[in-house]
């Protein structure tokens, strides 16, 4: 397998937030256009935006998939405040906190991608279709960069971290990794899993939880 070709790396994000790189995953580099159905686009963005506070050690979630708060400072990145507020609000199960953030974090990442400078909204115009905002990415580089970090490690054969797990596992649940990774081999999805395995539990739990509710919603779609 050929190793991917790595993209210039000046001014890099390379330690944005996982929702982000989740989004710049989703969307063509050239005119914007989501490339998930929107239904899938909200859940897995709304599972990384969970999944940032899991990985920050401001929520836990447990084997039965109660969501708990530790005792500690809110994030500090406004977005990250804002969903824990939102969770903290009410008791419920991570699978009902998924299906509500869902309905707005798309919506919710994309504002602070823009606010952020990263992404510029746009006209993204399809054939036989209405037209829909789409969000350009401002700098190619930032727009390439999550994939080639991921297929790199992957092909290197080096362990990832718990953000790029998750990241992984994500892009697992919508059976987006290959179009994404820009790749068929079986050993990347293998390696994939695998690195997965390896993640502390609450982030296996939610990538499972993740990969059943896009299960379901596409299910519904095809009714």
């Amino acid at each position: 397998m050929p190793a991917a070709k790595r993209p210039r790396t000046r001014g890099a994000v390379r330690n944005a937030p996982l929702a982000d790189d989740l989004f710049r995953l989703m969307h063509k580099e050239r005119d914007g256009a989501l490339q998930l159905h929107e239904d899938v686009a909200g859940l897995v963005l709304a599972a990384a935006l969970l999944g940032e506070l899991v990985l920050g050690g401001h929520l836990m979630i447990t084997a039965d998939y109660a969501v708990t708060v530790p005792t500690r400072p809110a994030p500090y990145e406004p977005l990250a405040h804002e969903v824990l507020d939102i969770v903290t609000c009410e008791s419920h199960p991570a699978p009902t906190w998924l299906l509500f953030l869902a309905t707005t974090a798309y919506d919710r990442v994309a504002g602070r991608m823009v606010r952020e400078g990263h992404v510029e909204q746009v006209a993204a115009r399809r054939l036989f279709s209405r037209n829909r905002t789409g969000y350009r990415p401002a700098d190619g580089n930032n727009a390439a960069w999550p994939w080639a970090r991921l297929l790199n490690r992957l092909q290197r054969q080096e362990p990832l971290d718990n953000t790029d797990r998750l990241l992984g596992g994500l892009l697992l649940a919508c059976d987006w990794h290959r179009t994404v990774l820009r790749t068929a081999d079986l050993n990347v999805t293998l390696s994939l899993r695998h690195e997965l395995q390896q993640a502390p539990e609450p982030v296996q739990l939610l990538a499972a939880l993740t990969e059943n509710a896009v299960g379901s919603a596409v299910t519904s779609r095809l009714r």
